[in-house]
């Protein structure tokens, strides 16, 4: 939150205009969903844009009930109270709270519009950090000439301006594909095509956002190429075995800090970062133009 300085100035300025939408007991009322990782997420993207203080955040962490809906957290100021939601209420929650955390997946499926976002997990560091990758064998993309081919189309598509083009109109401007997220992690150039090539590319994955484009868009620009994608939905606990045992010749669904926690025998590797799948704030019953007044530094 920001200094009190700057709120009185801002308060002054806006009269009560941004607190219309306040809870009954005068505070800012916001929705987080119940899930740990997503709380935190959610929390720490309130501490970025000053909606509450780093220094609270440890009472936030170590509230034994900050997993259960209906558990709430107040600043020490009574200014902000942050209410747990289970994820499938939040977008229905809108309504009642001044502004909703949403995951990416959960602002698309609920048909939430970017429009009503007015601030996003945005530092640098963790969007090209976290954003998803293909994952492939590491053996066999060096010694296999078809594999390796294989792999680079795949690759290639996942880089393209078409993949980025489709994240930004099918999702609504709530998850990141562009140059920011779109990284090449090959470290050398492709080998040639085989005579008696495979060009059948067998790929698993989550379901959205990653099979949807891969079966809307990948799919297409793969048989451009003269080859043929298979997309298989799969539980993401499942998806680095099987293509460690060469179930399938890559998997699209993590990120590379869950890669890199993979133990099994055959080495897998990130080909390609593709896109970030971003927490926001949503305005709820206050207006977009309002988080900037009322929060900004």
């Amino acid at each position: 939150m920001k200094k009190s300085n700057l709120l009185l100035v801002a308060l002054s300025a806006i009269s009560l205009a941004s607190f219309a939408s306040c809870s009954n007991d005068g505070s800012i009322s916001i929705a987080v969903c119940n899930d740990p990782s997503n709380a935190i997420r959610a929390f720490q993207l309130l501490v970025d844009k000053n909606v509450v203080q780093e220094s609270e955040s440890a009472s936030f962490y170590s509230n034994e009930n900050f997993a259960f809906s209906g558990s709430t957290w107040k600043s020490s100021d009574n200014k902000v109270k942050i209410t747990l939601i289970a994820e499938n209420l939040l977008v229905a929650s809108m309504a009642d709270y001044d502004y909703v955390c949403l995951p990416c997946n959960t602002a698309y499926t609920g048909n939430v519009s970017s429009d009503k976002r007015v601030a996003v997990e945005d530092k640098q560091e963790q969007v090209a950090g976290k954003a998803n990758v293909i994952a492939a064998r590491v053996q066999d993309y060096q010694n296999n000439a078809s594999y390796r081919n294989k792999i680079d189309v795949l690759t290639d598509a996942m880089l393209s301006q078409d993949v980025s083009n489709y994240f930004a109109t099918t999702f609504k401007g709530v998850m990141t594909c562009d140059s920011s997220t779109q990284i090449d992690l090959r470290t050398s150039a492709s080998t040639a095509n085989d005579a008696n090539e495979d060009k059948t590319i067998k790929v698993c994955a989550s379901d959205i956002p990653h099979a949807k484009v891969l079966n809307e868009k990948v799919k297409g620009l793969l048989s451009e190429k003269g080859y043929t994608l298979k997309v298989t939905i799969l539980d993401w606990t499942l998806q680095n075995d099987q293509v460690a045992n060469k179930e399938y010749d890559a998997n699209y669904f993590q990120h590379i800090p869950y890669l890199e926690t993979y133990k099994g025998e055959t080495q897998l590797f990130a080909t390609c970062k593709v896109h970030y799948e971003p927490l926001g704030i949503y305005a709820g019953k206050a207006k977009v133009s309002d988080f900037n007044a009322t929060f900004a530094k």
